[in-house]
């Protein structure tokens, strides 16, 4: 449907949108305090699917003839993860405050681990990827605008939760620091300040 024709484009966009927001309101309801396995079972579903619908590698349908119009649906499906309706960086903050410090004193399942790196990892990947498609979206001004604005949104509902890195998971930390995952939105942001 998201190649398809543009009655086709429209519903699989209502819906893929649609399905996103609800992917988002499971991660914000997430309590990782709570080991139910259903619990994580589900946070863990809605974030593949959520990574899923926002990257074209994933797609098995797509052939060589239609992979622009594949393109196009991710670019527009993240130019809404990236806007402020969306509320993914809300979400996301909102999941990333109720977690804790790892300590050694507790005690995990090791699937349940391996399921909270999957759900926080998916987590910081919804909210990086408006950066990563910038070269998708540079279309016209309002779509930087958008772009900027998931800049912006990261630096304030992300960039600014207390302990930060002492709450994602150690494996996570080095990859975040790599200077391929800020810089695309230091640049948008230098990009809207010399404007």
């Amino acid at each position: 449907m998201a190649t398809g024709t543009v009655e086709e484009r429209k519903v699989w966009n209502y819906q893929a949108k649609k399905l996103i927001t609800i992917c988002l309101f499971i991660l914000t309801e997430y309590d990782n305090s709570c080991h139910k396995s259903n619990n994580v079972l589900l946070a863990s579903l809605a974030m593949r699917l959520a990574v899923i619908l926002t990257d074209v590698k994933g797609w098995k349908c797509i052939s060589n003839t239609n992979i622009q119009g594949a393109l196009m649906a991710v670019r527009d499906l993240v130019q809404f993860m990236g806007s402020i309706k969306s509320g993914l960086y809300n979400s996301v903050r909102r999941y990333i405050c109720k977690l804790e410090a790892p300590s050694s004193v507790q005690v995990t399942l090791s699937s349940q681990t391996d399921e909270q790196l999957l759900i926080t990892a998916s987590a910081i990947t919804l909210a990086l990827r408006p950066f990563h498609v910038v070269n998708l979206v540079a279309d016209n001004k309002n779509d930087l605008l958008e772009v900027q604005s998931a800049a912006e949104q990261y630096c304030i509902y992300l960039l600014t939760i207390p302990w930060f890195a002492q709450r994602l998971p150690v494996v996570l930390i080095p990859p975040l620091k790599h200077k391929s995952v800020l810089t695309p939105c230091l640049r948008i942001l230098l990009v809207s300040l010399s404007k």
